[in-house]
């Protein structure tokens, strides 16, 4: 094909008749992995609750997390307190909190089937106080760690649900999972298409009419 040096030399030529060009579509595959993460790291971020405009903002919340796996001791943890944000203080309604961590998974069949089987479950509490007594339970929710058997990352905004009955209430909770790559045998690979201008070669008119 043409390149742009040849089409602008042959500008001066009269003779020359121009190319004809045409769009292609150019398809290539890359393979996701995440590299700054260890072969057997599990990271969990979560990142904040939003619209949660319906609980007191002088309760300060946390959330914690059970991943469902090892099933005789699962891993268990909850993150730093974080107020919600009012009027002049933050984004209204919204608690950031922005906590990661990580965990080790041994890469083998056992894992993988728990990873299709199990779910991480989330509980946001409000804090007690001197006036408020003990902790409360304010919210639920959960996500399936199934997607990650066949690729590397969940970022997810979580409905919330009312911690006594399964309904779901107002709010989000936004949480991420990441894996050097997917858990099951085979990578995560994204096709991508990309357009590509073709131009035939010149042809000169010697010889023409």
């Amino acid at each position: 094909s043409a390149t742009l040096a040849d089409l602008a030399a042959r500008r001066t030529d009269p003779q020359a008749v121009p190319p004809r060009f045409q769009w292609q579509t150019s398809t290539t595959t890359r393979t996701v992995e995440h590299k700054d993460l260890r072969s057997n790291e599990l990271e969990l971020t979560i990142h904040k609750l939003t619209d949660m405009i319906d609980d007191d903002p002088k309760r300060a919340l946390f959330v914690t997390y059970d991943m469902g796996f090892p099933k005789d001791q699962p891993f268990t943890g909850k993150t730093p307190e974080a107020k919600i944000g009012v009027q002049g203080q933050g984004e209204v309604g919204t608690a950031s909190i922005s906590f990661r961590t990580s965990l080790a998974v041994e890469r083998r069949r056992s894992t993988v089937s728990a990873f299709e089987r199990r779910k991480v479950s989330f509980e946001v509490v409000a804090k007690g106080g001197f006036w408020k007594g003990k902790d409360e339970v304010v919210a639920r929710s959960t996500v399936a760690l199934a997607p990650l058997v066949s690729q590397c990352r969940m970022y997810e905004a979580l409905p919330l649900e009312q911690p006594t009955k399964h309904r779901e209430r107002r709010g989000k909770l936004f949480v991420e999972l990441r894996l050097h790559k997917p858990m099951g045998p085979n990578p995560e690979q994204i096709v991508e298409q990309h357009p590509v201008l073709v131009v035939d070669p010149w042809r000169s008119g010697e010889g023409s009419g």
